[in-house]
């Protein structure tokens, strides 16, 4: 009797070790996930008018377009030092800007630019 129940758990165990194995090489890793949303997102934006507006020098810029991973070739970014006539005096940077003359102040979580522009 013994026998039979040690037999009955060591295939469970090997059937267990089995699925672990599968589903660790058929699921989509998170980077993949990640990078299909931000790619989405950040086509979105663009298509809506939403432009990421930073500079030079600018950290927080640079932290906002590091969330983008290499979705970032999606958006359309302005740089304040080189185009000023398309940014706003005064306005601490990185910004999105938005519809009736709205901004986001950046860096913003990927999760809130989704919200606010409908995307």
């Amino acid at each position: 009797m013994e026998k039979k129940y040690k037999l009955i758990i060591w295939i469970v165990i090997i059937l267990a070790v089995a699925f672990l194995i599968y589903y660790s090489i058929t699921r989509p890793s998170v980077s993949e996930i990640k990078l299909g949303t931000e790619d989405a997102l950040a086509k979105c934006l663009t298509e809506k008018g939403i432009y990421l507006h930073g500079a030079y020098n600018c950290h927080g810029c640079e932290v906002q377009k590091e969330m983008f991973g290499s979705a970032v070739s999606f958006l359309v970014y302005i740089n304040c030092d080189i185009e000023p006539t398309k940014c706003i005096t005064g306005l601490a940077l990185p910004y999105w800007n938005m519809d009736n003359n709205k901004t986001i102040k950046g860096p913003a979580p990927l999760n809130f630019l989704k919200d606010k522009a409908g995307c």
